[in-house]
């Protein structure tokens, strides 16, 4: 099922914010992204989206709540809420969702035919005190997920916040090389404000207090 839902600025939802929103609010900035590279003339191919795409996979079976393919090849999303955390037992098992489509929607796959695509991978949480506090109470856990390719492939995956207001500059929490585990929480307040100062505010004060691994 393909979709071109705009998230129009009209119907702006106010919170608490669900994965739809920030489905809407992604599809709709990259429609807005490419319109403007055509008003600069310079031609530029519509992204294709797919929304809540099932999968199933020896037995695997489950979904991603975006799908994107583009120039700049397939991005996976799958997006995490307060009201998705309630719904699921832990990070334990949030991880175990989010690698069964990592190992399912990879390189040379029916969704990405050609082996060349480049394919990234985002577990994606939407700010908040909730998510922010089972981010950092679980960092250890998420901190893997830049390091690990269930697929096999070479493929690119971070852990980041997305704000539906601001949904196209997501703040990196756990890459590589960057993120919680890389920097005083001083150099990371710097580089959130100037990034996405929205997604930040929604969740600074519980990363503040827990990011000496406090978890009181």
């Amino acid at each position: 099922m393909s979709t071109d839902n705009p998230h129009s600025a009209t119907s702006q939802p106010t919170g608490p914010y669900t994965e739809d929103d920030l489905t809407n609010a992604l599809i709709e900035h990259t429609r807005e992204r490419e319109q403007a590279s055509r008003e600069d003339g310079v031609p530029i191919k519509s992204a294709f989206h797919d929304v809540e795409v099932p999968y199933s996979h020896y037995g695997n079976r489950g979904s991603i709540d975006l799908y994107e393919r583009g120039i700049g090849g397939v991005h996976v999303f799958e997006f995490k809420s307060d009201a998705a955390l309630n719904s699921v037992t832990g990070a334990n098992a949030v991880i175990r969702q989010f690698n069964r489509a990592r190992a399912h929607f990879f390189p040379g796959s029916a969704y990405t035919p050609r082996p060349t695509t480049p394919v990234s991978f985002e577990l994606c949480f939407i700010p908040s005190e909730r998510t922010a506090r089972h981010v950092m109470e679980n960092q250890e856990m998420y901190a893997t997920l830049p390091g690990t390719d269930p697929s096999g492939f070479d493929v690119k995956t971070i852990v980041t916040f997305r704000h539906p207001e601001h949904p196209g500059k997501p703040l990196l929490l756990f890459t590589e090389n960057w993120g919680v585990q890389h920097a005083p929480f001083e150099d990371y307040s710097a580089y959130a404000c100037r990034t996405n100062p929205v997604a930040f505010e929604a969740a600074e004060p519980v990363l503040q207090s827990l990011w000496a691994g406090e978890t009181a």
